[in-house]
């Protein structure tokens, strides 16, 4: 292959290719003119494979990878996008908006394995906003809770744990991979126009059960009541005391700063 993969300065989000796909990491990959995004971990690039070894991949049709910041210096339209055959997912915390954003736009979607991000991420970092403050406190113990701490790299169950929990490890037709070859094989591969297709369906699906979601929680909320049935003071405060039973205070609160967990200090 005489593909191109650049080295990212951040959590990326693309196929044959890396950049910045609106909030997220990636790289987009194309047969043609690929783009892919970059949006976050701190990573030395060393996850990346060199550009000498990509001469080493098995021949076939050539592959691209940009970064989306790369492709698009002066920033991109959702049309754009969608130009790119695929996006390879290198994310830099545990969930980012951009994914959902693809994913309804029906792209083929290659992300690492969950062994491989692990992996990536005990010995690269490479989810560097996924720990804020290394001094911060477990969270609070409840009966169906993990005692794995979410704020290690040292502990592999625990880090594990945590980032099965990742969006793109629960949604169907995402694409994993477990080596940067393993990568370029399935991409070869892989029937994208399929692939998007039965993205399409699952988006399909997922819409039908947010509305029916949406529509559950509204009549519970409203009490079966039609929209605009429910007659209310047109006053605030009577309004307030109608509907809850007590008027918020109008006083600012305060804003004084009690905790500092970059610091790990809490208040």
């Amino acid at each position: 292959s005489d593909g191109k993969m650049t080295e990212s300065e951040g959590g990326n989000e693309s196929g044959v290719g890396g950049g910045r796909a609106s909030g997220g990491g990636g790289w987009h990959a194309g047969h043609e003119s690929p783009s892919g995004g970059g949006d976050g971990a701190q990573s030395n690039g060393s996850v990346f494979p060199s550009p000498a070894r990509l001469r080493f991949f098995p021949p076939g049709a050539p592959l691209r990878f940009v970064r989306t910041e790369d492709a698009y210096p002066t920033g991109f339209e959702y049309a754009d996008l969608v130009q790119h055959p695929a996006v390879v997912l290198l994310p830099y915390t545990k969930s980012v908006m951009s994914f959902f954003e693809l994913y309804r736009m029906n792209l083929p979607l290659f992300a690492p394995s969950l062994e491989l991000l692990v992996a990536w991420e005990r010995e690269h970092g490479l989810l560097s906003e996924r720990i804020y403050w290394r001094r911060a406190p477990r969270p609070t113990a409840y009966p169906n809770t993990t005692d794995l701490s979410p704020n290690t790299r040292a502990d592999a169950a625990a880090v594990r744990h945590w980032l099965a929990l990742c969006d793109f490890y629960h949604f169907p037709h995402v694409t994993y991979f477990e080596s940067w070859d393993d990568l370029i094989r399935k991409l070869r591969a892989a029937d994208l126009a399929a692939i998007s297709a039965r993205m399409a369906g699952a988006n399909v699906r997922l819409l039908g059960d947010l509305r029916g979601t949406w529509r559950r929680l509204v009549e519970r909320m409203f009490g079966g009541a039609a929209p605009g049935a429910r007659r209310v003071p047109a006053d605030y405060e009577a309004a307030m005391r109608s509907l809850y039973g007590h008027v918020p205070s109008a006083a600012e609160p305060s804003c004084a700063r009690e905790s500092r967990p970059e610091l790990g200090e809490w208040g």
